[in-house]
């Protein structure tokens, strides 16, 4: 806040409360505490020519009133930060009435939104949204549908193999839920009985599959335990059903039996940062939203987290906030974050661990200075991995959007790269 939106916020409220403004004495104590508040009473005395002792009392007064005002205790001390919460507060709450109509989860993806819709207009029945965590594959894909208005039957694979339905349990569901047909005994004819439901033309059906990921094995097929699920898949994917089947994963899928539209999925472009800032009362035009989008690739999920907290930790001040994290010289300093991109680490390292150690290894690489690297750069840090599967694995790290790539040119991203530092420095490597 500045102080000119201080006044206005504080005019508006004693008038609205007392019927009267701030006077001309009162508004001096608060234009100097606010721009210096180490400033003493007689600091402010000297240099306006008033007495030390008279300044005190129209002081304490102030105070006194600011904190009916307000609704909590302030003083000369506390004042600033009191105000700065408040209007915080304040402004939230008009925003969720004025703006309650405006889903802050979904923004700037009308693109993506329309060309999913021409990929469904071209045949396409089973799609693929993959890319990185937090991204907002998940978010695309409700909004696809809610567009569009399909009636929508989702599927949860469950990331524990104890909580995963049968598929049987699934597609008799779905016909006594969703087509009011009762099920046979027979699984293969039930099946067929959903083919014929979902050729029908009268009904917009959407499939909803989340997290993919969590059913595939590092060759993007389905692990053992959900390997019933692929029947399903098969039916999903003919291209003579009238529904649109999306998935959401930051993995490929690769069987040859069903027929997948991959479309990657990258993250917002600078003017979405830029509105969605804007809405939750965050200085919009400032110049720092830059370096924090291409810090954070555009992610959607880090730009709802990095809000909240510039909100929260500093009142809305993000110019303050980008230059304490700079300066902390971590850009993970958000424990979701952090979480977001170690999951990813941790997942490879499970499934594809010489494709870990290549990930933690190119972040040896000094990118300020080298801002990418030829294949030559990571084929030599595989010096331990045999010359047939080298480039198996580059392909693995592009297959899940870990590395970035442009005409024979590789680099990480600023955000994985700092987990692959730090995970290279707390190895013997």
């Amino acid at each position: 806040m500045n102080i000119e939106q201080v006044l206005n916020y504080l005019e508006k409220l004693t008038v609205q409360k007392n019927s009267k403004y701030l006077d001309s004495c009162q508004m001096i104590i608060l234009k100097e505490l606010w721009h210096d508040e180490r400033q003493t009473y007689l600091d402010i005395a000297i240099k306006y020519d008033y007495t030390e002792a008279y300044l005190k009392e129209v002081g304490a007064g102030l105070w006194s009133e600011l904190s009916k005002l307000i609704g909590q205790k302030v003083s000369k001390k506390t004042f600033k930060v009191a105000i700065e919460r408040c209007w915080y507060q304040q402004n939230l709450a008009t925003e969720k009435v004025s703006l309650n109509s405006v889903n802050f989860s979904f923004i700037g993806r009308d693109v993506e939104i329309e060309e999913l819709n021409k990929i469904v207009f071209q045949g396409s029945k089973f799609i693929l949204i993959q890319g990185k965590g937090g991204v907002g594959k998940t978010t695309l894909g409700y909004n696809y549908f809610k567009k569009y208005n399909f009636d929508v039957l989702q599927l949860r694979l469950g990331k524990e193999i104890q909580n995963i339905s049968t598929v049987e349990s699934v597609v008799e569901e779905w016909l006594q839920r969703e087509f009011n047909e009762q099920p046979a005994r027979d699984f293969h004819i039930n099946l067929e009985r959903l083919r014929r439901k979902l050729q029908e033309k009268h009904r917009k059906i959407g499939i909803f599959i989340n997290s993919l990921e969590t059913a595939l094995d590092k060759n993007g097929k389905l692990i053992e335990e959900r390997r019933h699920y692929l029947q399903l898949l098969e039916i999903l994917s003919d291209p003579d059903v009238n529904s649109v089947t999306l998935i959401t994963s930051r993995e490929p899928l690769y069987e040859p039996s069903v027929a997948v539209y991959r479309y990657r999925l990258k993250g917002l472009d600078e003017d979405a940062w830029r509105q969605f800032f804007g809405w939750r009362n965050i200085n919009s035009n400032s110049p720092l939203i830059s370096e924090m989008w291409r810090a954070y690739g555009g992610n959607a999920k880090a730009m709802q987290i990095l809000s909240g907290a510039i909100i929260t930790d500093f009142y809305g001040d993000i110019d303050t906030y980008w230059h304490e994290t700079k300066k902390s010289g971590d850009l993970l300093l958000e424990r979701e974050l952090k979480d977001l991109v170690a999951s990813q680490f941790e997942r490879l390292k499970k499934n594809n661990l010489p494709a870990y150690n290549l990930l933690c290894r190119l972040g040896c690489y000094r990118y300020k200075n080298i801002p990418s690297i030829p294949i030559e750069g990571l084929l030599c840090l595989l010096w331990d991995v045999p010359d047939s599967l080298r480039i198996r694995l580059i392909r693995d790290l592009k297959d899940l959007s870990l590395i970035e790539f442009h005409k024979g040119k590789y680099w990480l991203h600023s955000i994985i790269m700092l987990e692959a530092k730090q995970r290279l420095k707390s190895t013997s490597e």
